[in-house]
């Protein structure tokens, strides 16, 4: 059986002070479409399920499960900063300051932050002093810049532009299709040539970007090319990871995390 998080060697051997991690859908206590790791609080599982699968991570990382913080997506550009301030939320608080926001930053050690997905892009990275970030980018984040906001939320509290990024699990552009109104968005937001890369093909008015390679091409914006690394899996055709392209919206979401390690 597929262990319930993995992880990649070459982001890992970067710097040993970070850890990160990938969960995939085994080993958990959801069932049915859920089954069986789901890390999706908004998707419609039992609470009280999600939140024993939390618990069962927080062993994994060695921390509290308070502390593994992820946020509510909307498919926006908003960041939000995790720090002491917000660790001393109430739970409902914490759920209001995360409502809006599809990026985390932290300086903290021992929090967990990362992004739950089902096909959109995953993306964490860190800096050279440590801050260290959690993107979640589908096609709509993508075009409306979230991970230029996280980067620059990134700038503001450690002033370094020393990056190293690793993009998780996502859907792959030969299954992922769209109309002639989403592909004109992504016409609006980049160059030609940068279309060209995105673009895998077309068939007819439907139009399959592959949203990896956007992100990518935004990062590289931030960092040089070889900073940043790749989970090369595509979420609609291998059954350990969830899919909303091929499950539909009732199904469970994965978490791509990263934290500073601290000391116990």
């Amino acid at each position: 059986m597929l262990e319930r998080i993995i992880r990649n060697t070459e982001f890992e051997s970067q710097n040993p002070r970070i850890d990160h991690f990938v969960t995939t859908r085994s080993n958990g206590h959801s069932t049915s479409a859920y089954s069986s790791f789901n890390l999706g609080k908004w998707c419609g599982e039992d609470p009280e399920t999600t939140r024993l699968n939390y618990k069962l991570l927080g062993e994994e990382l060695h921390i509290d499960s308070n502390n593994i913080i992820v946020p509510r997506e909307v498919h926006c550009n908003e960041t939000v900063i995790i720090d002491e301030q917000f660790l001393r939320c109430g739970l409902a608080d914490r759920e209001r300051l995360l409502a809006t926001a599809d990026a985390l930053v932290t300086m903290l050690p021992r929090v967990a932050i990362g992004v739950t997905t089902a096909d959109c892009v995953p993306i964490i990275g860190y800096d050279s002093n440590d801050t260290i970030v959690a993107i979640h980018a589908g096609w709509r984040g993508i075009v409306a810049g979230v991970i230029e906001s996280a980067i620059k939320q990134m700038q503001e509290i450690s002033q370094s532009q020393d990056y190293r990024f690793l993009v998780g699990p996502c859907i792959d552009g030969d299954s992922y299709e769209v109309g002639e109104d989403v592909w004109q968005q992504f016409k609006d937001r980049f160059t030609t040539a940068e279309q060209n890369k995105i673009l895998r093909k077309q068939v007819g008015e439907k139009f399959f970007p592959d949203i990896r390679t956007a992100a990518s091409i935004q990062l590289q914006q931030h960092c040089k090319a070889n900073h940043i690394k790749h989970i090369q899996i595509d979420t609609f055709n291998n059954q350990n990871f969830y899919s909303v392209r091929r499950d539909g919206l009732k199904t469970g979401r994965f978490v791509t995390g990263i934290m500073q390690k601290g000391t116990n």
